[in-house]
């Protein structure tokens, strides 16, 4: 059981700092390594390389904001717009409840509806 968890976790550290190193501008990188050699040693030697680039990515982080740690400092300050309308992507949709022109013309169909039904009954 205690090699899987360390299976998991050992792959979860290892996407994570991938996804932080392919995110992290090119002028921002630690060591003064391209992004190709980062993203092999993290890929190549996933616990060491993962790892590597976690701890000197932060040091260099916190050494640029004088030893202060932003809300930054755990991920790029890029967003990977998945909830935002990037250019190319779909529109965000909105739940039916949260949509006032939805509400407003479902009112009115029920009102209708009900003018409907009293014309039938009487």
């Amino acid at each position: 059981m205690a090699r899987v968890v360390m299976a998991i976790l050992t792959l979860a550290v290892t996407i994570y700092a991938a996804a932080d190193c392919a995110r992290t501008p090119s002028d921002k990188l630690p060591a003064r390594l391209p992004k190709a050699i980062w993203l092999l040693l993290i890929i190549l030697l996933p616990p060491l390389g993962a790892l590597a680039w976690i701890v000197i990515s932060r040091v260099l982080a916190a050494e640029a904001n004088d030893g202060k740690i932003d809300a930054t400092m755990w991920s790029s300050a890029e967003p990977l717009n998945f909830r935002h309308n990037a250019p190319g992507t779909r529109p965000r949709t909105m739940a039916p409840d949260d949509d006032p022109e939805f509400l407003f013309k479902l009112k009115r169909d029920l009102q209708k509806r009900r003018d409907q039904e009293e014309e039938g009954d009487a």
